[in-house]
């Protein structure tokens, strides 16, 4: 018998609550040693060390290890944007692309991470690299680079 725990996360985006089932993982690559609770986990990691890609595009021709991807793929020939804003009428082909655009608290306008240095927000905390970019900027900002020929002195 498998031993399984339940976890609860509740999504503030959303408000909506799941429930996710961990499995003891069981299934293991021969190749790498990763781990899978499913075997056809094991069976779409496999494809990575094989090269297999056994769903092709009906359309193009260009083939994925997964059905998931292809059918994802399939909407850029046919159009297909099924997940949408809530705030607008923006659609995406993706839930990936959905999850993105609604991380940009664009309609919240919410700025929930700030700058250690200064009172600067941001939206997002993949905006980590511009926030360290600010950092800098306000960090260093009395540094000045004077420039002569090819030389430079740090003032």
């Amino acid at each position: 018998m498998q031993s399984m725990c339940k976890e609860i996360h509740n999504f503030l985006r959303t408000g909506e609550i799941y429930v996710i089932t961990h499995r003891r993982k069981k299934f293991c690559c021969s190749t790498c040693n990763k781990r899978f609770s499913l075997a056809g986990g094991l069976n779409n990691h496999m494809r990575t060390h094989t090269g297999e890609k056994p769903y092709p595009c009906t359309v193009c021709g260009k083939r994925f290890t997964t059905r998931a991807n292809m059918i994802s793929h399939m909407r850029i020939h046919t159009g297909d944007k099924p997940y949408s804003c809530t705030e607008c009428i923006k659609k995406f082909a993706t839930s990936c692309q959905h999850t993105k655009y609604m991380s940009l608290r664009l309609h919240t306008g919410e700025k929930p991470y700030s700058c250690s240095e200064c009172d600067k927000k941001f939206a997002r905390s993949s905006g980590y690299a511009v926030m360290l970019e600010h950092i800098k900027k306000v960090k260093y900002s009395h540094v000045v680079y004077v420039t002569r020929a090819s030389q430079h002195w740090l003032i």
